[in-house]
């Protein structure tokens, strides 16, 4: 390879290297960060990343097949051809990971790819950029006594996603989006755990879950706010299990409910990777364990439960999935605080929506039983929801059938 027998040479001006690459209109992150990233540069020791043999090393964690490797060895040889495109790419490594930066922090998203560079294999080259910090992120496992089994599971998404990808845009790789998602697993903030992913997130919702202290019931309260002559009693409009708020105004007196869940609070997101079955034992299992690795890892920390997300929390497919569906009993194990009206469940299930819904495939008892469901002009949504720690051992269904109908945690509240 070029650079093991000269030292590469980056391009120098930022200008120059735009419209090498055809690049118009490019961030203004990248522009402010150029000479820091370009003074960082001390040769290619620093370019480990483009050799094909430290790819060859990186996939026994992501155990890619021949075809996706090949796609790696293809895009790597581009890239190490090209100095414009290895300085690009050592632009955005030194972006994302000298600084440990948030994808939010740059709008990842909205980066524009060298196309002209690199044509059908350009989606490579936000996945070679993402995969480039592995060595930082086993040293963090090893620091941080994390096993090497959840690294192995945890970097299993790197396969997972760029076939997700591939059946969206046709071509191996991944979009700028899923960069941003990636920079989690490769910074040390995700980890999956089993069957479910999980990673530390404050609570900022705009509502507080109080338990009762004898009934052990837990109700969400919307807009809540303590009366101002008397400190003791707070009210709010109650949010159903199922994710309604209802239009009534409550009050609970703080002497007998308990605030469980405030602004501010962490909790835990749960993400749920393709791949395997959705089987509800696993997922208690996983339950389980990231509360015990979580402890460990930050001690400091209080997590008060888990926090989710996602099309599966439609209330709808309570309705027409059978009973004993795994997807349906992951959903009634969460109290459902707010509805989404999105088109998320397409992408999901179908890969994408398609302008006739009667195209939509009915290849499973899932796409046949939501494709039924559009086209009799019903609207599919995602929801968020919580599981409380101290709830997770209660056992099944606890909020959504347990806790019983609205009205009685009304009746409670009187």
């Amino acid at each position: 390879m070029q650079q093991n027998r000269k030292n590469t040479r980056l391009i120098q001006s930022f200008h120059e290297l735009m419209s090498l690459l055809h690049i118009q209109n490019p961030p203004e992150m990248w522009g402010k960060n150029w000479e820091k990233a370009i003074a960082l540069y001390n040769g290619n020791q620093q370019l480990y990343f483009l050799r094909n043999e430290y790819f060859t090393e990186a996939n026994r964690y992501f155990k890619l097949n021949e075809e996706k490797s090949a796609a790696f060895y293809h895009a790597l040889e581009l890239i190490r051809g090209r100095e414009d495109l290895i300085t690009l790419v050592w632009l955005w490594k030194c972006l994302l990971y000298e600084e440990n930066s948030s994808a939010d922090a740059y709008d990842v998203e909205n980066w524009p790819l060298p196309e002209v560079a690199m044509g059908p294999v350009v989606q490579m080259f936000p996945l070679i950029v993402a995969v480039s910090n592995l060595p930082s992120l086993i040293e963090n496992y090893k620091m941080r006594g994390i096993p090497e089994s959840i690294l192995f599971d945890t970097l299993s998404d790197i396969g997972i996603i760029m076939e997700e990808s591939r059946k969206r845009t046709g071509v191996w790789g991944i979009e700028n989006f899923l960069l941003g998602w990636l920079l989690n697993h490769f910074q040390g903030r995700l980890f999956r755990i089993g069957r479910l992913q999980f990673m530390p997130k404050k609570y900022d919702q705009r509502f507080s879950v109080y338990r009762h202290l004898n009934t052990r019931k837990v109700i969400a309260l919307k807009s809540e706010r303590r009366l101002t002559d008397n400190a003791d009693f707070v009210k709010g409009c109650p949010i159903t299990p199922l994710g309604k708020v209802l239009q009534k105004t409550v009050t609970i007196s703080l002497a007998e409910w308990e605030a469980v869940l405030i602004h501010g609070d962490t909790m835990l997101d749960v993400h749920i990777p393709r791949g395997d079955k959705l089987e509800y034992n696993q997922l208690v299992e996983s339950y389980r364990s990231a509360i015990a690795i979580y402890s460990k890892l930050f001690p400091e920390q209080q997590f008060k439960g888990f926090i989710c997300h996602t099309w599966m929390f439609d209330p709808l497919l309570q309705e027409i999935l059978p009973e004993d569906s795994n997807l349906v009993k992951f959903q009634r194990d969460y109290y459902l605080y707010e509805l989404f009206d999105d088109d998320s469940v397409f992408q999901t299930v179908f890969v994408s929506k398609p302008e006739d819904l009667q195209t939509l495939p009915e290849e499973t008892s899932l796409q046949r039983a939501i494709k039924s469901q559009v086209l009799s002009g019903k609207q599919m949504r995602s929801a968020a929801g919580f599981l409380l720690f101290d709830d997770l051992y209660s056992g099944p269904t606890y909020y959504q059938k347990n806790q019983g109908e609205v009205q009685s945690l009304l009746e409670a509240c009187e």
